[in-house]
């Protein structure tokens, strides 16, 4: 998939997400005279039509499609969406906290005792700013593992639309390590 901005509303009652488009149906986009990057690593300028949230054609657009919007690609470059392949998303909240410090003493006198006292709420919003921040740099997909709590990390998932992969965060022999592996199972 292309990096897509998407627009979606949330029912909190529900949980349920949908797309914000005209008259309650989605927008189909054009981008016209874009330059692209394309899988062979050739960058041809080109046009791009999305429909109901997903690419429907680059390069010739199909003389069916009707755009809602129109956006000029001209001096903008669409690439392949970004993938972030290891991140503790929630850990945005703790960016800047102790720098400058050895690992083992990093984590165990000031980061593992501030990861004892986050809350539930607390590992939803650091996800939260981490998924804006992913999607404003172009990133669809992630894979997260963290601590306790991924199910909050799942549920920003499903609201921001970012796709990723989680895991239960577990280091060498701990102490609680079956703790750790039932909840990995349960996620």
């Amino acid at each position: 998939q292309f990096a897509l901005y998407r627009h979606r509303h949330i029912d909190r009652g529900t949980k349920r997400i949908s797309r914000i488009g005209i008259r309650g149906r989605p927008v189909n986009i054009l981008i016209k005279d874009v330059a692209a990057l394309l899988p062979d690593g050739t960058t041809p300028t080109l046009n791009i039509a999305i429909a109901d949230d997903r690419i429907l054609s680059m390069g010739d657009v199909p003389h069916d499609f009707h755009a809602d919007k129109t956006i000029d690609g001209t001096r903008h470059f669409a690439i392949p969406g970004l993938v972030n392949a290891h991140t503790h998303a929630s850990m945005t909240l703790l960016r800047s906290y102790a720098d400058d410090m050895k690992l083992m003493d990093w984590l165990q006198t000031m980061i593992w005792p501030i990861e004892a006292k986050l809350h539930s709420d607390d590992i939803y919003w650091g996800a939260m700013l981490a998924a804006v921040e992913m999607i404003r740099s172009g990133t669809t997909a992630f894979a997260d593992m963290y601590g306790p709590d991924m199910d909050r990390v799942a549920e920003v998932m499903e609201v921001s639309g970012l796709r990723g992969v989680l895991a239960r965060g577990l280091i060498g022999v701990a102490p609680d390590a079956d703790k750790k592996l039932e909840e990995n199972a349960a996620l």
